[in-house]
């Protein structure tokens, strides 16, 4: 069952909570394809788009005639605006949508313009529109939407039950949700709704802000709950929950970035042999390896926009398939560090032994001239 412990809070940020997902031509193109696992949301290790895309698809779409626009132009232009910050612009351009098709496309009109009021801070009349998406389909977004939908109930009860404390929540994500559940199921099938939750929460990091302390912080509260899983499963699933806090943490201000590193020791306290230093190790390698693929596609993008080449088509073909994360374990962390640790005694040994040598050759020089000196 979901464990029940006071923790952080979802902050907001930009004036908004970016912890929702979207509908535009790179969702689609995606969700026919692999979906990224928890550890590679966690870290930001999966193939997205650089500022220079979103510029340059918003000027490919624009420059489509206005009758000749088709409601996916409009979605993607709207998308574009809100990957760069401006929610204004992204709200008008979906609901000019709506106005011209009334009817159709509607599902993904009314999960943008969700999407879009819940970042610039509007959370009531986002959730409005998410019950609209729901109740057209359901099913899409894989089900994101219903966990979208639980994240934003959760963050407006919270604030109010704990207005004395804004910097801390009454309760945690895992907690809401275990409140949420449904009583009837078996514990088989209250462990499915705990991995939904996970994939929804993922699919929210991946189509929506891989950067959001609200949506790693409620990640890292899925994955560090107590749930009927065997001891390996459960040992993993705590690792990623203390990388989701610890990756909150550094994008967060005091007194946030404490609490979540406090919630990232909890995670692991009852793995033995694990240390949060170990894990900030690995992490460390693994942030690395997301900054890298992230200024690659950065440079590709810029420079194909420069070229005027189709950067759809371009980051398609270039960026279809990537290679795995490289994981350290532990072990290997702690090998390595065995390994430093005896290469850095042989340096200090041999540094000992070249200045005694030094020091015997200059006595013995000395002894020598004192020797001449006596005999002269």
């Amino acid at each position: 069952m979901f464990v029940f412990r006071i923790t952080m809070c979802l902050v907001a940020m930009s004036g908004g909570i970016p912890l929702a997902c979207l509908w535009d031509y790179d969702t689609l193109k995606m969700e026919r394809a692999a979906v990224p696992t928890a550890h590679e949301a966690i870290v930001g290790y999966f193939a997205r788009h650089s500022d220079h895309y979103y510029r340059w698809r918003i000027k490919n779409r624009s420059s489509i005639r206005v009758n000749e626009r088709s409601p996916a132009d409009y979605d993607d232009i709207a998308v574009a605006h809100e990957k760069l910050g401006d929610h204004d612009e992204a709200i008008r351009i979906i609901q000019e949508k709506i106005q011209r098709w009334p009817d159709d496309h509607r599902y993904e009109s009314e999960a943008n313009l969700a999407t879009f009021l819940i970042h610039a801070g509007r959370l009531h009349e986002g959730l409005t529109h998410i019950d609209q998406a729901l109740a057209i389909n359901p099913d899409a977004h894989f089900g994101r939407e219903i966990y979208q939908r639980h994240l934003v109930e959760f963050l407006i009860e919270d604030a109010v039950k704990d207005e004395s404390k804004p910097n801390r929540r009454s309760h945690s994500f895992d907690e809401y949700l275990f409140h949420k559940r449904d009583t009837t199921h078996s514990p088989e099938n209250q462990v499915s709704e705990y991995q939904s939750a996970v994939t929804g929460l993922v699919g929210m990091i991946r189509f929506g802000n891989h950067d959001s302390p609200a949506l790693l912080g409620a990640l890292g509260d899925l994955l560090s709950s107590h749930l009927p899983l065997d001891d390996r499963a459960s040992a993993n699933a705590n690792r990623l929950g203390a990388r989701a806090y610890l990756v909150a943490a550094s994008i967060s201000k005091e007194p946030m970035k404490s609490r979540y590193r406090e919630q990232a020791e909890l995670a692991i306290a009852m793995q033995v042999g694990e240390t949060l230093e170990a894990i900030e190790q690995e992490l460390k390698q693994e942030l690395a390896q997301a900054k890298d693929l992230a200024s690659r596609i950065t440079a590709d993008e810029k420079r194909w926009a420069e070229q005027g080449l189709d950067l759809d088509a371009m980051f398609a073909e270039t960026y279809s398939e990537i290679a795995p994360l490289r994981v350290s374990t532990l072990s290997e962390w702690k090998a390595r560090s065995r390994i430093l640790g005896l290469i850095t005694v042989v340096i200090v040994i041999a540094v000992a032994v070249s200045r005694i040598k030094a020091s015997f050759k200059r006595r013995w020089n000395l002894s020598s001239q004192a020797d001449l000196l006596t005999t002269e």
